[in-house]
Order: structure tokens, then sequence, then C-alpha cells
């Protein structure tokens, strides 16, 4: 299964199976498009601040939390 598949259940009973830092999972977010991200590399939060009226394909100015590295 691919990650941006997992759910936080199954992320959950991986970290128990595998010994793994559960503390890293905390830190991790789940974006509308199915990828996790660790809340360390979100540069900010808030709208849409570009110059269009609406973002594409949505009807109002959307909530985008870019990451670090953009």
């Amino acid at each position: 299964m691919e990650l941006n598949h997992l759910s936080k259940i199954d992320i959950e009973s991986f970290l128990n199976n595998n010994e793994i830092n559960r503390d890293s999972l905390e830190d991790m977010i789940k974006l509308d498009n199915g990828y996790w991200i660790s809340r360390s590399d979100i540069a900010y939060e808030g709208f849409c601040n570009c110059e269009r009226d609406k973002c594409v394909d949505h009807d109002d100015k959307v909530w985008i939390m870019p990451k670090s590295c953009v």
C-alpha cells in the first residue's frame, strides 16, 4: 500500500509493530490530497493570497499550507 493511501490507524499499527517513535506521528498531518506532511515542513498556514479572485476549481480562496522549501 502506498503511503498516501494509509490512514492514521494504518500508520499507528505500523508504528506499534515496528517500534518507531510514536511522537513522530503526532507531528504529521494529512493533507486534502491524501499525502502526509510534517508540521515542521510547513512554512505558514493561511488563505491563498495570489492575485486571482478564487482558486482554480474552487468558488473561493482555499486554505494553504505551503512547504518551507517552496
